[in-house]
């Protein structure tokens, strides 16, 4: 087992926070999806978590990686959205996990920042840095049911002006250096920080501004299509774990949209055809959540030691 755990890719943590934002993107539409999604993504933070803790030395290793110890972020958004599963009556259990996986992620915040600033270099930044720095917007999102909206608002604020900074900063970076290819599928991370944006502004601000929604909206979108032209070059690839970054980003982006227009239907002022929009998009994240999970799924049984397993005759 110990062995298995060895070769679990930390990026698998950004498969949870896809499923679990999923789950309650399909929440109204099917209880079943809802709870399968929870429980997949439940399934591989726990894996991330047994790698850490009985497989130290080779979750370090992986962790110096500036591309991994960035997009690990996601294993404390994932814990974030997963309290939203915890019934009601248990808020206080839900509470002290939410402000774990929190102070986790300002934690990493601040250890990436030391780590990765006092020696940089443009070349070794890239999309995973949203993930890292935009990220805590999922805390916005997520503090509702604990109603610290008060704080939810300066986290969008603060999180909005990182993307700001970091977008211009990674854009540089690929127009200056050669992307490796199994890191070209992280291109796809550009599609969440404007959406996370959009949803954390949604959920924890009362007075909501069209005209604020209507341009981050575009913005987003804007950034949507161009990644999705370029989609089908990474579906070609072999698997590598960057194919996480097809998850989180596609279901953030329909979260964003649907939200979006829930605003505007409620002021009557929405086309007809935005709302079958939001259903491609979501039917989208859906199939890549789930291509990417069977993905990862295979791979898993491919590093599974089967002598282990073996029946003894």
């Amino acid at each position: 087992m110990k062995e298995f755990l060895s070769k679990i890719p930390l990026p698998i943590a950004g498969v949870g926070l896809g499923l679990a934002s999923l789950g309650n993107l399909l929440k109204p539409y099917s209880m079943f999806v809802y709870a399968l999604c929870g429980i997949l993504a439940l399934i591989f933070i726990l894996m991330v978590a047994s790698k850490f803790i009985f497989c130290a030395q080779e979750f370090i290793e992986e962790f110096r990686s500036p591309v991994v110890s960035s997009v690990f972020a996601a294993f404390f958004m994932a814990i974030m959205v997963l309290t939203t599963y915890i019934p009601e009556r248990l808020i206080l259990l839900a509470f002290m996990i939410w402000i774990f996986a929190f102070i986790g992620h300002i934690s990493l915040i601040i250890y990436f920042s030391i780590r990765r600033f006092s020696n940089f270099s443009l070349k070794d930044i890239f999309p995973t840095y949203f993930v890292a720095y935009v990220g805590p917007i999922v805390a916005a999102v997520t503090c509702v049911q604990f109603k610290l909206q008060a704080v939810g608002k300066i986290i969008v604020v603060l999180g909005l002006a990182a993307f700001i900074v970091l977008f211009v900063l990674v854009t540089f970076r690929y127009f200056k250096h050669e992307v490796d290819v199994p890191l070209k599928p992280l291109l796809c991370l550009y599609t969440a920080p404007m959406s996370l944006t959009i949803a954390g502004y949604c959920a924890v601000f009362e007075n909501k501004s069209l005209t604020l929604l209507f341009i981050g909206g575009c913005i987003a979108q804007t950034i949507y299509f161009i990644v999705l032209t370029q989609l089908p070059k990474f579906l070609k690839l072999q698997f590598y774990p960057s194919f996480a970054a097809f998850t989180f980003p596609f279901v953030i982006t329909a979260t964003a949209l649907k939200q979006i227009v829930a605003n505007f239907s409620a002021a009557m002022m929405i086309p007809s055809w935005l709302p079958i929009i939001v259903n491609i998009e979501i039917i989208i994240a859906s199939v890549l959540v789930f291509y990417t999970v069977a993905h990862y799924i295979i791979y898993l049984f491919k590093v599974m030691p089967k002598n282990k397993f073996k029946i003894q005759t």
